[in-house]
């Protein structure tokens, strides 16, 4: 037997060495930079096993063997630093995971929102990512959570379920009005009624339950309502533009002459009736702001204007009206004066004609009128009993006594008509007045005394109406005789 054949050659002992040393290096050098302990015990595993079935010089193996058991070594002692810092950390999480659990879980009992429950678990769960746990520890706590995310979920589908109901529901409502409000925009002249609607339907959505597609289908329903309108809208402005250039010029033409005519003329009622006319049309025009202010403007102008010369005609008038007043006080004093003491009846009744007749024309206050109108009417009365008492004393004819009478009631006639004239005039007045006053608090009492002094001019009208025709059938019935003394 030939021993020298399993001497194994120095060199083949040199470049075991060398190539086991290039295999080990890199393992050595990864565990110093690496955490991942196992992943180098594993590979320092298979270089032993190829270590045992290599020969090397005693020393070298020695060596290799010696740095393979204290890379072991650091190994064992970095995963037992390891588990202890994992053991440590998974202790803490679980206390904090625990206690993230259970309110979570309490939170979900007490919430009615199934919605808002499972939040509350799906955001505890978010807690478990990237926390070190002991694998029992996190199925525990997997487990009671899960038992809840079962106990939700059950709630979820039957909410899901009346959801579905509601929202079916809802949308069967919703549908028919919107369609509605869309053929509105589309056909109504009353854009500001179409667009208070479908705000109204617009606010019909908040809080109600819709499925997304169903939500969406009405929302654009809804949109295509509001553009229609507004397109209308942008027509109907521009229309209104155009109608706007072609009034304004018109407008403002007329109360420019307005203005002109109410500075010339007497007669005030037509003017504000001008006026009143005016201001309709400004309002119902389509003059811009800007426009209608202008023309606005030259209407105050006008009101002005007629309120100034009407109260100086008014202190014209009060000082004429005292004037005659006085003169024809005096004329009347004189002639009941007369009444009671002249025997010269005929010439003392055409003297109080005379007076009557020197009312008309006269501008006077209605209350100054109506008096020196009952003192002359007094005159009349005393004269006239003194013609009757002076025929019955001496037995005048009585065709005589029937002209006397035909004759004042002629007289009585055209005093109350003239009457007559005053009242229409004063109610011209009075509706005039009335017309012009505002609505605030104290022209509303202003307007309550207009219209009361209305009312009683309307009385006095009818009254003198009953009488003249009263009045005018005793004067044919008088003439009548007259005519035919012999049924007398």
């Amino acid at each position: 037997m030939n021993f020298t054949e399993n001497i194994p050659d120095f060199t083949e002992l040199k470049q075991n060495y060398s190539v086991f040393q290039a295999k080990l290096n890199p393992v050595i050098s990864e565990l110093k930079s690496t955490t991942d302990f196992k992943s180098v015990r594993d590979k320092l595993i298979l270089l032993q096993l190829e270590f045992r079935n290599l020969k090397f010089n005693r020393e070298d193996r020695e060596e290799l063997y010696s740095i393979i058991q204290e890379a072991f070594a650091v190994i064992h002692t970095r995963i037992e630093v390891e588990r202890a810092q994992f053991e440590k950390d998974a202790f803490q999480n679980y206390a904090h995971l625990k206690d993230l659990v259970e309110n979570a879980i309490f939170a979900s009992s007490k919430e009615t929102d199934p919605r808002q429950a499972k939040s509350y678990l799906i955001e505890a769960q978010a807690g478990f990512k990237g926390a070190r746990l002991i694998k029992e520890q996190r199925e525990e706590l997997y487990n009671k959570l899960q038992k809840e995310f079962d106990r939700v979920n059950v709630l979820l589908e039957a909410d899901k379920a009346q959801f579905s109901v509601e929202a079916e529901t809802n949308y069967s409502y919703l549908k028919p009005l919107i369609e509605g409000a869309l053929h509105m925009t589309e056909s109504t002249a009353n854009f500001q009624e179409s667009k208070e609607q479908l705000i109204t339907i617009q606010n019909e959505f908040r809080g109600r339950k819709l499925i997304k597609e169903h939500r969406e289908q009405l929302y654009q329903k809804l949109q295509d309502a509001f553009t229609i309108l507004n397109l209308r809208l942008s027509e109907e402005r521009e229309n209104n533009r155009h109608l706007a250039d072609d009034q304004y010029p018109v407008l403002k033409k007329r109360a420019e002459d307005l203005l002109q005519f109410s500075g010339e003329t007497s007669d005030f009622r037509t003017a504000r009736e001008q006026l009143k006319a005016l201001q309709f049309d400004l309002r119902e025009s389509k003059l811009f702001k800007d426009q209608k202010d202008t023309v606005y403007q030259l209407l105050q102008e006008v009101f002005v204007l007629l309120n100034l010369r009407q109260d100086q005609d008014r202190k014209q008038f009060e000082d004429e009206a005292i004037r005659n007043y006085n003169e024809l006080g005096k004329l009347v004093e004189h002639g009941l004066a007369q009444a009671q003491e002249t025997t010269e009846y005929k010439e003392t009744r055409e003297y109080l004609k005379k007076i009557q007749a020197e009312f008309r024309g006269r501008r006077m206050v209605k209350e100054q009128r109506e008096e020196l109108y009952s003192r002359l009417q007094t005159s009349f009365d005393v004269l006239n009993k003194r013609v009757d008492t002076f025929f019955r004393e001496k037995k005048k004819n009585w065709e005589v006594k029937m002209q006397f009478r035909a004759n004042d009631l002629q007289a009585t006639i055209m005093e109350l008509n003239q009457r007559m004239d005053r009242d229409l005039e004063n109610l011209r007045e009075l509706e005039t007045q009335l017309e012009n006053i505002g609505s605030g608090g104290r022209e509303y009492e202003a307007k309550e005394r207009l219209m009361a002094k209305i009312l009683s001019v309307q009385n006095s009208i009818r009254k003198n109406t009953q009488l003249i025709r009263s009045t005018e059938e005793e004067a044919v019935s008088i003439k009548k005789r007259l005519e035919d003394p012999e049924e007398e």
